[in-house]
């Protein structure tokens, strides 16, 4: 009976070996270890039911409302944050309008001496402003 044992032993291996290559070829340990130990919970674990009354189905309604309330909240804080990215302050509007008012100005004073050049008029002094310092 001892070879018939010795030939179950060897047989099992020979089958065992190559299953276990096989899937560790397929996954990683870690992964093979947290599978054991979710069955192992499954197996282990008791559960328990508590029947239906006011005051369970009091908590499970307020944590559904406070989880709305959080989403809520989070919608208005992400909808507050595009709103504060589109205001301008006081002072940008000021500093804009400024720039832009200078380059009107710019461009009316070019004009001027467009103008001014395209009549005729001399871009000189006349000679009566001059001042004779000898």
């Amino acid at each position: 009976m001892s070879v018939r044992k010795n030939g179950i032993s060897i047989l099992a291996l020979l089958v065992a070996v190559p299953a276990l290559l096989y899937t560790l070829s397929f996954g990683t340990p870690g992964q093979y270890a947290k599978s054991a130990e979710g069955m192992f919970a499954s197996a282990a674990s008791m559960s328990a039911a508590v029947p239906a009354n006011p005051y369970n189905t009091l908590a499970a309604q307020l944590a559904e409302k406070e989880a709305q309330l959080n989403e809520r909240e989070a919608a208005v804080a992400a909808g507050s944050v595009n709103t504060a990215a589109n205001n301008l302050s006081l002072g940008e509007i000021l500093g804009a309008s400024s720039f832009f008012i200078s380059i009107i100005l710019l461009i009316l004073v070019a004009m001027n001496f467009y103008f001014d050049a395209k009549r005729g008029k001399s871009l000189t002094l006349p000679r009566k402003y001059f001042v004779d310092l000898r």
